[in-house]
């Protein structure tokens, strides 16, 4: 299949086209208002000429809209001239022969304006001059005068209005052009670009919220970035109708290596300081692209690089400036592209910079003084070897000492059934909590590279004696414990598509139990553990279907042209907590078990989504996008006692899952770089990275 999606040429009308309402909106006001000479900025690729392509369109028949390349006119022509052989040309008439004559004469300009087209017509020309560079408007003399002369001189002519698009970011310091009305063109925010992504391919590729909101970071929201994730994608994933988070990270090699001329390009501009200053900020360990310059000044006096606060302060200003970095208060950035911190560690390295440009001095690292040899004090020693055997012998007396009461990890009339002999064969015992910091296990999927397949694996609550269970080579996500802990139920591809497994709890006898041409996701146990509930696109679209433990009786429960997934069954099997978009955005549910009665549980525009319930059944826990950021909220199930879990503005936190007992949430976060799963106290609140490794770990899932 053809990819919707446009990369290789600016959008023209007739193109689907996103994200600039509000511009074009302003643009008409400024029009309608009179205005002469316009000024639209934006970097390159942000899509300036993309929006003149939409001009005659959207403006209808007031304006008749001329564009011309600023690159194609002669550069050895004065800025003046050279506008008005564009006038001219994009009118279609032939260049003014003597430009020395009509330089400064404001009168012998309007009228040579005046002789380009009939003043009849009953449409305003809009001449657009595209492509202009931010750095030849500045440096180059004569750009003042020229756009003053023009702007008085059509001030006489009613028929024409001029606007340039400039390519670049507009300087601070030229408050000249002040004078002008001025747009400027940013990326996209979230919800434009998630239109970007779904509309081109709705009915034929959906995502998932995670892959969606993972596409807006790495791209920043610049809508050729977008248009490569999406066409990436569904070169990858239309023949399969869904995109979710693993496969986002698949495609990130293909779009950096498409997308690495640009970024050497704004690279080769930078000046030495702020190329150093922004290669440090990518090479920070566990800061994920965010920090201060006082985190630069640390990072870069452990390379034994002497750099004046002064120059790091001025360099993330004007990185800053060049929307390379993003403010986000407090003296603190961060990259407005992530794909672009990618880059930067493997093509740039800071010691390198430093080296190459000679730009700051880097001084020796201090060398360990020599070790002297120390005369041995025989005395000291003796003395401590005689206190050490005393402190064994006092722990074998003690140890050796009469006891009469014994504990064991059985109830008393347990531990005498064991003594007589007797013993319960009916079934193999079940898990048991066990010592640490908190009892049970942990289930959760996790890869060592982006480019790595997803593996299951499982650990004690605390983090400890972590074990890789599957190994297939393919991804393997999504696991969950069955209630008495025996099986795993998780997704697999490994059959072509995303299936619904189940194996034992230590990876052994993986089963199919969907077997189905279409892609099944997002299972969980019902419990008493004899059903499992899941997603599945065999409808064209995501609904919750519930099956047997062993794949039989396959039921669809929802029936809604939206997508519905992620369902959570409550501790009495009566409910069922589920995401759905229903009602225009995602938001958590909850229906009958039978999938009757659906109400809505979440009310926020903002994203809502994964649902746990609590073992009490009293409350559901969920992530929610609702301040700019993924957090953890949990709330009673009439709403109230609404609260944050996580609170963590410089991060994401998703996938919470309650711990069997109620006192502790897990989730993962990427908090501290990279991906990890964390344990939250629910009475004492304090937070615990129980992962701390190089891996990435996400989906937990609580058992015993």
């Amino acid at each position: 299949m053809n990819s919707p999606y446009i990369t290789d040429r600016p959008l023209v009308d007739g193109d689907l086209f996103f994200g600039r309402t509000s511009s074009l909106d302003l643009l008409s006001d400024q029009l309608r208002r009179g205005d002469k000479v316009l000024l639209i900025y934006g970097k390159r690729h942000i899509g300036k000429t993309s929006l003149l392509n939409q001009l005659s369109a959207f403006l209808g028949e007031r304006f008749a809209v001329r564009r011309i390349e600023w690159s194609a006119l002669d550069d050895g022509v004065e800025p003046l001239g050279r506008i008005l052989i564009g006038i001219s040309r994009a009118l279609g008439h032939s260049e003014p022969r003597d430009l020395a004559a009509l330089e400064g004469d404001k009168q012998a300009i309007a009228h040579h304006l005046r002789t380009l087209f009939s003043a009849t017509s009953a449409r305003t020309e809009l001449v657009c001059i595209d492509g202009v560079p931010m750095e030849e408007l500045t440096a180059q003399e004569g750009w003042q005068e020229a756009l003053a002369i023009l702007h008085d001189a059509l001030d006489q002519h009613k028929g024409l209005t001029l606007l340039f698009a400039i390519e670049g970011i507009r300087d601070s310091e030229r408050a000249w052009l002040d004078h002008y009305p001025q747009i400027v063109l940013r990326a996209f925010d979230e919800m434009s670009a998630e239109d970007l992504l779904i509309t081109p391919v709705r009915g034929r590729l959906a995502f998932d919220y995670d892959s969606i909101r993972r596409v807006f970071r790495l791209s920043g929201g610049e809508p050729l970035l977008l248009q490569r994730f999406g066409a990436a994608l569904f070169a990858e994933r239309a023949s399969a109708g869904w995109a979710g988070l693993p496969e986002v990270e698949q495609v990130v090699p293909v779009v950096l290596e498409q997308s690495s001329a640009e970024f050497a390009t704004y690279w080769q501009r930078l000046d030495p300081a702020a190329q150093i200053a922004l290669s440090a900020f990518a090479e920070m360990p566990g800061s994920h692209g965010v920090g201060s310059a006082n985190d630069v000044l640390t990072y870069l006096s452990r390379l034994h690089i002497d750099a004046p606060m002064a120059d790091i302060e001025a360099a993330l200003e004007t990185l800053a400036h060049n929307h390379i970095l993003e403010r986000l208060g407090g003296g603190t950035y961060r990259f407005q592209v992530e794909l672009l911190r990618l880059w930067l560690r493997h093509a740039e390295d800071t010691l390198a910079l430093v080296r190459a440009t000679r730009r700051y001095r880097r001084r020796a690292p201090r060398r360990p003084r020599p070790m002297r040899p120390r005369r041995i004090d025989w005395g000291s020693l003796l003395l401590w070897l005689l206190a050490g055997a005393l402190a064994v012998l006092v722990v074998i007396v003690w140890r050796g000492r009469d006891t009469q009461i014994f504990w064991t990890a059985e109830p008393p009339e347990m531990s005498a059934a064991a003594d007589a002999g007797q013993s319960d064969t009916t079934s193999p015992a079940l898990p048991t909590p066990e010592t640490g910091i908190l009892p049970g296990h942990i289930v959760y999927m996790a890869k060592a590279h982006a480019d790595d397949p997803w593996d299951i694996h499982i650990m004690r609550s605390d983090g400890s004696d972590p074990m890789r269970l599957t190994q297939s080579g393919f991804d393997d996500t999504l696991p969950s414990l069955s209630p008495d802990g025996r099986q795993i139920a998780f997704v697999s591809n490994r059959d072509g598509n995303r299936e619904i497994y189940v194996m034992q709890r230590d990876g052994s006898n993986p089963q199919n139990l969907t077997s189905n041409a279409a892609e099944d996701w997002t299972p969980t146990w019902s419990p008493d553990g004899r059903h499992i509930a899941f997603a599945s696109f065999r409808d064209g679209n995501w609904e919750i279907y519930v099956m047997r433990a062993d794949g039989s009786n396959q039921t669809r429960l929802t029936r809604h042209s939206a997508a519905d997934y992620a369902p959570s069954w409550s501790p009495d099997g009566e409910h069922i907590a589920f995401v759905s978009n229903r009602d225009g955005n995602l938001n958590v549910y909850v229906m009958n078990a039978d999938g009757s009665e659906v109400r809505r549980f979440s009310d926020s525009p903002a994203t809502d989504q994964s649902p746990a319930w609590s073992p009490d059944g009293q409350e559901i826990v969920w992530e929610s996008y609702r301040h700019g950021y993924m957090d953890v909220y949990a709330a009673k199930l009439d709403g109230s006692d609404l609260r944050s879990i996580s609170r963590d503005v410089y991060a994401n936190d998703h996938g919470p899952t309650w711990s069997p007992w109620g006192t502790h949430i897990a989730f993962y976060s990427n908090r501290d770089g990279g991906w990890n799963i964390y344990v939250v106290n629910l009475e004492t609140g304090q937070r615990t990275n129980i992962t701390m490794s190089d891996l990435w770990e996400q989906a937990p899932m609580w058992g015993r």
